[in-house]
């Protein structure tokens, strides 16, 4: 949510949300379809994974989307992306190049360029640092009732 409120200031106005409420109905939304998609499908056809979970553990939940994708990727290798794709090293436009093709390869040369602002501190909780008290306060007024989100509005 802080996220799209920062786009909404900078690379992203022309969608993001200005809103903390708006930005919290959307996540909301978001989180909420998926989880409700995901009571339908059988467990091997549906993997949930926090950013907080891959945050935490980033190796490990690669590793465990993987398996769960029945694709091969050896651990040591998933430790090298891991590295890599630190958010340090996408700041300084490094990391893995996702390809493009076609009109898009054309137009990027071929490689994706984050626009400045994109990858902010990339760490779990830092909305309570970002936002302002009324901002967080929209959040919780938004979001009260919301399963999803009471994890992280009680801490």
């Amino acid at each position: 949510m802080a996220s799209l409120l920062a786009a909404s200031k900078g690379w992203g106005r022309s969608w993001a949300p200005r809103k903390a409420s708006d930005a919290a109905r959307i996540w909301d939304e978001h989180v909420s379809r998926a989880q409700a998609a995901g009571v339908d499908l059988p467990p091997e056809q549906f993997l949930e994974i926090s950013y907080e979970k891959l945050f935490e553990n980033p190796v490990a939940m690669l590793k465990t989307m993987m398996n769960f994708l029945n694709l091969p990727w050896p651990e040591v290798e998933i430790e090298k992306a891991v590295a890599a794709n630190a958010a340090g090293e996408l700041r300084q436009g490094k990391g893995t190049p996702i390809p493009q093709r076609g009109e898009h390869e054309k137009l990027s040369g071929g490689r994706v360029q984050d626009p400045a602002g994109f990858i902010r501190k990339a760490r779990p909780g830092s909305w309570r640092e970002d936002l302002t008290w009324l901002e967080c306060w929209q959040l919780r007024q938004a979001l009260r009732g919301c399963p999803a989100a009471e994890q992280f509005l009680k801490k």
